[in-house]
């Protein structure tokens, strides 16, 4: 093959071509301080890169989340502390009141419902075609309050100015759903001296008021007159209350043998211009 001096000038063309790209990519990474300037360039190692940025961002996303849960937990902690501190504090005040509410009615001597006072007695009877109504059918008193005449729980009353007791009572067992009939509640007033003593207030609660059930609780607020349109003397007056219980058959109606009691707490009546 013969070469010629065309052949000869375009081969030297070419290699001063390549010879300058190849001083542009050098001079190109020299000022970008990069080796990898365009994918093409190392398309293996450009895909090592961006896999490595990747993997980094989420790394910094996982630390951030990871601070952001500290802070949080931090916090969840400290209200945790917080509401421990008060619900110590709320269980030391219960204890308080407890011990001094304890203190209280012992010192009176008659607030608590104890099992004497609370009594609530069933007897031998034909009641409802049952021989023995004890056996299927007992009740309790399971709490008395005394207001004044704003509603206020007190013992000590003044004696131009209604007051109120609320009584709360159940029954329970096999012949409870289909008691009928009503309650009938005594307030009766003895006083600690000279002075009144009879039933202040008789009020009637119809059995049916509590749904049939195998036990029905009652609650009822009793409104009472004036201690001196009785006429109560001021004085210490103990608080008894009596529940019977009457049923109708026939056109009749009969005082069952059934009585639930409540020796209350002593009140005091006193003078309202004094």
């Amino acid at each position: 093959m013969r070469i010629s001096d065309s052949l000869r000038y375009t081969l030297f063309q070419a290699n001063v071509s390549r010879v300058g790209q190849q001083l542009d990519d050098i001079n190109r990474k020299i000022s970008s301080q990069k080796n990898i300037s365009v994918p093409s360039d190392d398309p293996v190692k450009f895909a090592t890169s961006v896999q490595y940025d990747a993997e980094r961002s989420i790394g910094s996303q996982f630390n951030s989340s990871l601070q952001r849960l500290t802070t949080l937990v931090g916090m969840y902690d400290t209200a945790f502390s917080s509401v421990g501190d008060q619900l110590a504090n709320v269980t030391q005040m219960v204890n308080t009141y407890d011990t001094m509410d304890a203190g209280m009615r012992e010192a009176d001597g008659s607030q608590s419902l104890t099992n004497k006072e609370r009594k609530f007695i069933m007897y031998p009877s034909n009641f409802d075609t049952l021989t023995d109504i004890a056996k299927d059918l007992s009740g309790e008193i399971l709490e008395v309050e005394v207001y004044d005449a704003d509603m206020d729980p007190n013992y000590v009353l003044q004696d131009n100015l209604e007051w109120n007791v609320r009584i709360k009572w159940q029954v329970s067992g096999l012949c409870a759903p289909g008691l009928g009939g009503d309650w009938h509640i005594r307030v009766i007033l003895e006083s600690m001296g000279a002075g009144f003593e009879g039933i202040v207030k008789e009020q009637a609660e119809p059995v049916s008021s509590a749904a049939p059930a195998a036990t029905r609780t009652y609650d009822v607020t009793i409104k009472l007159p004036k201690p001196e349109d009785v006429p109560l003397t001021d004085g210490t007056y103990k608080l008894v209350l009596v529940i019977n219980h009457t049923n109708t058959g026939a056109g009749i109606t009969k005082r069952t043998r059934m009585a639930g009691f409540y020796e209350g707490p002593l009140l005091e009546f006193v003078d309202a211009e004094v």
